[in-house]
């Protein structure tokens, strides 16, 4: 079936390669750029946007019209990957950069990016991990984005009480938790309401477990990225909680549970519908949660909250990121689509539109139509929130260049097992670790070009690991893992 759905995904790529070299330039007598994202509407709004851009800052034709026309190519990343390989992706593709970069499809945009304003200056110090590689720029955000717990506030004092602090720790979480599950459910035959939805699901939940761990000083990776570390105690005590969150204190759905719901009240299992009727106490999202909300007549009132953590503050932080194909045939004017993304004309549509934060942050901070927009007074301070998590203590999500990103993904394999009563958080872990460093190793063979950096991070990795045991400092230099080295800065534990 596999090979199958492939080869009918490579025949359409075909034909829309052939019917794209089959429309020549000349019909609009201006180059065209072709910009590989998503559907959305709103990036039609974008295109007009930065042809108006253009003309404003004098990029223009005989004509005074804009020199180059942006038109959207939509596609999914796998089809955008298979079409930048075989030599016709699109002059600008929103793409993850630690995927794409390996295939050699991606422009270095380091020197162009000092000289044209977009550079890792003029955006969130915790993307330089998601936007560069071997400390190349190959991409600048299209919107930003770090999820957490976004509460309906008038819930809550339905029940007598008040909203969720922005900071707590696991066991405040659990306290409160347990306290509003009882009340709201009090006198019912079965329990019906839920303090959250369950962050065993998907990816954004993905980032409530792993910022719970990082928070006792874990990674997915080791100091250099060779091995996976999550058979370890820490990791365990997550896992605990998770389960014990959804089937003992019921704070969370059940996947049973979640389905009953979603059937019932005909909400195909989206969590915004929940939150607004009161289902939910609190949802796993980001602030692009906003523009469907302010669509709602009564739009319920907000609050935003961390995940619950202890000692080590963090959060995750994503993009959308654009890059330069590395075949564009218009690459000088691919490159002024980077600095639009970065100028105030973007970031304002951004601010205005709610689809997560702006690229560029000095649009949003200080600014009260993003910090407390006047026209929805309901959202209160949750953007200016959700964009100080970005601006101090964000970081990029877990990456080791020898684990293929793109591949199964273990750590909810493992968190399946333990939700179905199939193995314990011990079991769950053990099985991840191994899983996950099974995968390296067939990495490793597939790519033997990768073995001699990898031999020489291991080698580093045993410096490491008897500096440590000898509770030395540690050479900045020799951390390979950006997560390790804000964590042991943190913690007095580099040279440096």
């Amino acid at each position: 079936m596999k090979l199958l759905f492939l080869s009918i995904l490579a025949a359409l790529v075909l034909v829309s390669v052939y019917i794209r070299v089959s429309q020549p330039e000349q019909q609009t007598e201006r180059p065209i750029l072709l910009w590989q994202s998503d559907p959305n509407p709103q990036r039609y709004d974008q295109i007009d946007l930065f042809h108006a851009w253009l003309i404003k800052h004098g990029h223009v034709d005989e004509r005074g019209r804009a020199v180059v026309e942006l038109q959207l190519d939509s596609a999914n990343t796998q089809s955008k990957l298979i079409q930048a390989v075989s030599g016709v992706g699109g002059d600008l593709i929103d793409a993850p950069i630690l995927a794409f970069q390996p295939m050699g499809v991606l422009t270095d945009l380091t020197d162009v990016a000092r000289e044209r304003g977009f550079g890792l200056e003029q955006t969130y110090p915790g993307l330089k991990d998601v936007l560069t590689v071997d400390e190349k720029l190959y991409g600048y955000p299209c919107n930003v984005n770090v999820v957490g717990l976004w509460c309906n506030v008038e819930t809550f004092k339905t029940y007598g009480l008040e909203a969720p602090p922005e900071v707590w720790s696991p066991e405040i979480f659990e306290r409160i938790g347990r306290a509003f599950t009882a009340r709201a459910n009090e006198g019912k035959p079965r329990q019906d309401v839920f303090f959250c939805e369950n962050p065993s699901g998907g990816w954004m939940g993905e980032r409530w477990i792993a910022t719970m761990y990082r928070s006792r000083g874990l990674d997915d990776f080791n100091e250099t990225l060779t091995r996976c570390i999550l058979n370890d105690a820490r990791y365990v005590e997550v896992l605990q909680y998770l389960y014990k969150w959804t089937f003992e204190d019921h704070l969370f759905p059940s996947a049973a549970e979640a389905s009953s719901m979603s059937a019932e009240a005909g909400y195909g299992g989206e969590s915004l519908p929940n939150l607004q009727n009161g289902k939910y106490g609190m949802v796993i999202i980001g602030r692009w949660c906003l523009i469907r909300l302010r669509q709602s007549p009564e739009p319920p009132v907000l609050s935003l909250s961390r995940f619950p953590m202890w000692d080590f503050e963090n959060m995750v932080i994503g993009a959308r990121s654009a890059t330069l194909y590395a075949g564009s045939a218009h690459p000088q004017y691919a490159e002024l689509f980077f600095s639009f993304l970065a100028d105030e004309e973007y970031n304002a549509y951004i601010v205005k539109g709610a689809d997560g934060l702006p690229p560029n942050p000095k649009y949003a901070f200080g600014n009260p139509e993003f910090e407390r927009p006047a026209a929805y007074p309901n959202e209160g301070d949750t953007s200016a929130v959700e964009l100080n998590w970005a601006r101090s203590i964000a970081l990029a999500e877990p990456y080791s260049p020898y684990y293929k990103s793109g591949g199964a993904n273990w750590k909810k394999y493992g968190i399946d097992m333990l939700m179905n009563d199939k193995g314990s958080a011990a079991e769950a872990a053990e099985e991840i670790e191994n899983r996950i460093n099974a995968a390296i190793e067939q990495t490793l063979k597939t790519n033997p070009g990768l073995r001699p950096r990898y031999e020489e991070d291991l080698a580093l990795q045993e410096k490491i690991d008897a500096y440590k045991a000898e509770g030395r400092k540690l050479p900045a230099a020799w951390i390979k893992n950006p997560f390790y080295l804000s964590y042991y800065r943190t913690k007095g534990m580099l040279e440096d």
